[in-house]
């Protein structure tokens, strides 16, 4: 036995069967038994989707752009409405802020932006209305502040 063991070592081509697919010393590979070599990856065409015919046209989802603009409008009228002098540029803003609520209501009738729209013709109505009453006020100081300076002016030369 102790001389089988031997034969064994000496001849390791008789000891295990050639399992790595390399031939030994010698001889040609066989090409029909060797598997194929790294990942293997189907030909498939790349994705092409078919044409479809005589289909309607998806329907557009109205822009919450009007809405937008509209509280965008109105936040501002009713921040910027007391500053002197500016009130004048607030009046037309909100004027503009009410035009786009409605535009943007009739656009967004159920949609996300008539919550927006509504808003926002809110914000601006009120802006307007605040914006109108620092404008007449800013008008009638201003009026007044001349009435006051003519009177001054007639006062100096008439008592000088």
């Amino acid at each position: 036995m102790e001389n089988n063991d031997m034969n064994n070592m000496n001849n390791p081509q008789e000891q295990q069967p050639n399992t790595n697919n390399v031939p030994p010393q010698g001889q040609q590979p066989n090409m029909n038994n060797v598997p194929p070599q790294g990942p293997q990856f189907s030909q498939q065409p790349p994705f092409m989707q078919p044409p479809v015919m005589n289909q309607p046209p998806m329907p557009s989802q109205p822009s919450k752009g009007m809405s937008v603009a509209a509280l965008v409008l109105g936040i501002l009228s009713l921040v910027l409405f007391w500053v002197p002098y500016f009130n004048i540029v607030i009046f037309i803003l909100s004027i503009l802020g009410v035009v786009f609520g409605a535009k943007g209501m009739k656009d967004n009738a159920t949609g996300s932006g008539h919550g927006l729209a509504v808003a926002g013709l809110v914000l601006s109505i009120i802006g307007l209305v605040f914006s109108g009453i620092g404008v007449l006020v800013c008008t009638a100081c201003a009026c007044a502040s001349c009435g006051a300076a003519g009177a001054i002016n007639d006062a100096w030369y008439l008592y000088s």
